[in-house]
């Protein structure tokens, strides 16, 4: 049987995950396809992740404010609050 170590802290993560739970938002934006495509395009210009084609779910390696992120769709979204879980990929 071979065993694995968790790498190290100090070591750079090559993604970061972001969960965000967001409550009591405006239920007439997050219910809108066009608001949802509008708050990703922004989301990723806010972030500097490039585009590609239409509006897709994506997944991004670049390193990224999650602070930042959470406050921004708090915002975008109306929400009165918000519980963020952070997971950084080694």
């Amino acid at each position: 049987m071979t065993q694995q170590l968790a790498p190290k802290a100090e070591t750079a993560p090559w993604g970061i995950l972001t969960s965000l739970d967001i409550y009591d938002c405006n239920p007439k934006i997050i219910r809108d396809a066009d608001e949802i495509r509008c708050y990703v395009v922004e989301l990723c210009d806010l972030i500097g992740m490039r585009r590609f084609g239409p509006c897709q779910v994506v997944n991004c390696s670049k390193p990224y404010n999650s602070k930042e992120v959470a406050e921004f769709t708090q915002g975008f979204f109306q929400g009165k609050s918000i519980v963020m879980h952070v997971t950084r990929r080694m």
